[in-house]
């Protein structure tokens, strides 16, 4: 599923991009297999909006979020920034780009939070009262500010996080890439981080977000757009509310039974019903029209053996995944 955007509505177009990467060299005696990381993605990034990449892990979402930021360059395809090819190194653009992602080890542990945004805001090309005005710009709206000047090495997770946002901001970019920004933070300051994100980045600077995230909750508060990607292929992309129609009347129920499931209901589910190990079954189910009573009932009812049911958090991927009909 591909969802097209005008170009003049697009900060970022993509088109047939694939990369393959070579499988660490463990025997010198045996040639190297080639790994597919994505396999001719279209996407089309909107301005101003938020769009969110989901995906299990090894889908390629690193790769591709590597690409936007012109850390490495595509096999095959072609990049578009404002309607012109990115070619080369992409330096042409780099300063348009803010990346966020959870590495800490490009910080100085020594430096206080606010050396270590003076040294990258000199990298910008930035000195003097315009360096020191940026720097305290970064730090107030990251809410870093009552903690600029203690050493780096003594901030926790949440802190090395924010600053990691700071450090972003510095160059007031038009596109900001968020790798997994908010892993690290406590669910309070999660709150604050999409309130940050939509009444700074996008109210604010007027920016583009292209977040990266397995928060469901954070999909679904943020997200104008979701992409979903799985196994280095873009399998569903739409607006927030397309893709939430599958999520608010949709509910996962799980069965765990002794002795064999009958036969009559199990048919009479289909599809609905994802085996999921010895003694356990997950049954999909529209929430407006079936009740889970009715479930527990007719399961009883047909000679099953229950021995536990729950409901289950939605799995956006699995529901898409069924969706599509790719697995």
């Amino acid at each position: 599923m591909y969802m097209a955007y005008p170009e003049r509505e697009c900060i970022v177009s993509l088109r047939g991009i694939s990369k393959r990467f070579s499988e660490p060299l463990t025997n010198p005696f045996r040639k190297r297999k080639s790994l597919q990381a994505l396999s001719s993605v279209d996407m089309d990034i909107p301005t101003g909006k938020v769009t969110c990449l989901l995906g299990p892990n090894g889908a390629g979402k690193t790769t591709l979020i590597k690409i936007l930021s012109c850390l490495i360059t595509p096999d095959e395809g072609e990049v578009r920034f404002r309607g012109a090819v990115v070619s080369g190194d992409g330096k042409a653009i780099q300063g348009s780009i803010g990346l966020v992602t959870p590495n800490e080890r490009s910080f100085y542990w020594r430096l206080t939070g606010r050396e270590n945004l003076n040294f990258f805001g000199s990298l910008y090309g930035l000195s003097g009262r315009a360096l020191a005005r940026r720097v305290e710009e970064a730090l107030s709206e990251s809410g870093m500010s009552e903690s600029a000047d203690k050493p780096y090495r003594l901030y926790s997770a949440g802190m090395k996080q924010k600053l990691n946002i700071a450090r972003a901001l510095l160059g007031s970019p038009e596109l900001f890439l968020l790798d997994e920004p908010a892993a690290h933070l406590d669910p309070l300051a999660r709150e604050d981080f999409r309130k940050f994100i939509r009444e700074v980045l996008i109210d604010k600077r007027g920016a583009t977000v292209f977040l990266c995230t397995h928060d469901l909750e954070e999909a679904r508060h943020l997200a104008d757009l979701v992409a979903v990607l799985d196994a280095g292929q873009v399998v569903a992309m739409g607006q927030i509310g397309e893709l939430g129609s599958l999520l608010e009347n949709r509910r996962e129920i799980v069965l765990r039974y002794s002795g064999d499931l009958p036969a009559d209901w199990v048919s009479g589910w289909g599809d609905a019903i994802l085996f999921d190990g010895p003694g356990t079954v997950r049954l999909l189910f529209d929430g407006d029209r079936v009740r889970q009573e009715r479930i527990l009932r007719d399961f009883i009812l047909a000679g099953g053996e229950l021995r536990e049911a729950f409901a289950d958090q939605d799995d956006l991927l699995r529901l898409l995944r069924r969706k599509v009909g790719n697995r």
